[in-house]
């Protein structure tokens, strides 16, 4: 066992460390009982009653049990794990303006059915929140139109932010 801390202990205390062979030498001059203990991390410690007479002992195999080793505790909150959901957000503005109350309806792509609903807040903001991986259409329409964004990929757990969708009012002539 190299690196191994063996204290003995008695009517006199010593404390050596074996060598990278795990060899270790003692030097005590008073005979008598003594325990041998042998430590090394992650391993049960082992102690021995040794007897010490005049001249030295010879100890066959000393052989530590594996302990319990000290891993560090991972929590994982399992709803991360599990979450497919993702959201899409954006802006509409006319000029530097939001556009409030806008009504933002998402469907898949292709299809004409909503998936999502929402307006826009008083600074012209919107977020879709819960949305299922897909590939989404996204019209927003307003009291002068509909301005579409096609085309929007959302993987599993992911956020999609849109670019400003910026409105423009036509203007049509009445003669």
């Amino acid at each position: 066992m190299p690196d191994a801390t063996i204290t003995l202990s008695g009517s006199t205390s010593v404390v050596v460390k074996s060598d990278d062979r795990g060899k270790f030498v003692l030097s005590i001059r008073e005979p008598g009982m003594y325990k041998l203990k042998f430590e090394m991390t992650d391993f049960v410690p082992k102690t021995l009653d040794v007897t010490i007479n005049d001249g030295p002992i010879s100890l066959d195999e000393v052989v530590l049990d594996i302990g319990i080793t000290h891993c560090p505790t991972i929590v994982i909150d399992a709803s991360d794990l599990l979450r497919t959901d993702g959201s899409i957000s954006g802006a509409v503005r006319h000029g530097s303006a939001g556009v409030v109350n806008a009504l933002v309806i998402l469907q898949l792509s292709g299809e004409s059915h909503p998936v999502k609903i929402a307006y826009t807040d008083a600074n012209g903001n919107f977020q879709l929140d819960g949305v299922k991986p897909a590939l989404y259409d996204l019209a927003i329409e307003t009291g002068w139109g509909v301005a579409t964004v096609d085309s929007i990929a959302l993987q599993a757990g992911h956020k999609v932010v849109l670019p400003t969708v910026h409105l423009v009012r036509s203007a049509t002539r009445v003669r």
